[in-house]
């Protein structure tokens, strides 16, 4: 999941990986809240499988895909203000700082999920206007999902 491989129905079926496909889901629409219960509410097995902090290292593809969405609902605007995400955040029952979002966004650019760079002055994020959201970073097979 780390690599963007997801996995299918299929085989979350075959092998009970049903909160994995859930998890897989929410990943790929940047459903923050569904990804976090998720991960809330299967921490204990989690645990015990060893994979729970690599689950955790999945929510910055969660974010990256939240942001690109953002992204898409203003009309592909290389100028985003840190408080349209605050006012998503908030939507979607998260209190966030302003300060937060910039270190979420800041570590997406670290890890080359976003190309562009943050007026802290300003308060914006600038985007590239050639793939902001380069998927090279998130391996996506096509029947994966």
């Amino acid at each position: 999941m780390c690599l963007g491989i997801m996995p299918s129905k299929t085989v979350a079926t075959v092998y009970g990986f049903h909160e994995l496909y859930q998890l897989g889901r929410a990943t790929i629409n940047g459903d923050i809240n569904s990804f976090e219960s998720i991960i809330t509410q299967h921490q204990a097995s989690f645990i015990r499988l060893g994979i729970y902090l690599v689950l955790e290292q999945v929510k910055s593809t969660v974010y990256r895909n939240l942001f690109a969405k953002i992204f898409k609902l203003s009309d592909n605007n290389t100028r985003l203000n840190l408080h349209l995400f605050q006012s998503v955040f908030k939507w979607l029952n998260h209190d966030i700082e302003l300060d937060e979002i910039e270190c979420i966004i800041a570590n997406l650019i670290y890890q080359n999920k976003i190309k562009g760079y943050i007026s802290h002055e300003k308060r914006y994020l600038i985007v590239s206007k050639t793939d902001p959201f380069p998927i090279s970073t998130i391996v996506k097979l096509p029947n994966a999902i």
